[in-house]
């Protein structure tokens, strides 16, 4: 299943090195998800923020589904996704 990371572009550098690793944010109720990676089926468009492009297998037991909006289907990833299975714009 193809999934989109969208994040700033200071974070790139951090994310090329260490890949994408989970974390708590409040704005999508951190305290009901803990910490994880964040991931859409939205796919982005011109002029939105930097997305990064992940293959992830939906059986993966560390893949779950969040919340359906009108722009996509959201995923949270409770693992740490290696630079080398990362697409970087």
């Amino acid at each position: 299943m193809k999934l989109y990371h969208f994040t700033p572009d200071e974070n790139l550098p951090s994310i090329r090195k260490h890949g994408l690793r989970p974390h708590g944010t409040e704005a999508l109720d951190g305290a009901k998800w803990g910490k994880v990676v964040w991931f859409t089926t939205h796919a982005p468009r011109p002029g939105e923020a930097r997305a990064l492009v992940v293959e992830i297998d939906p059986s993966d037991s560390r893949l779950e589904r969040g919340e359906r909006l009108a722009l996509g289907d959201w995923y949270a990833y409770r693992g740490t996704i290696p630079p080398d299975q990362i697409e970087f714009p």
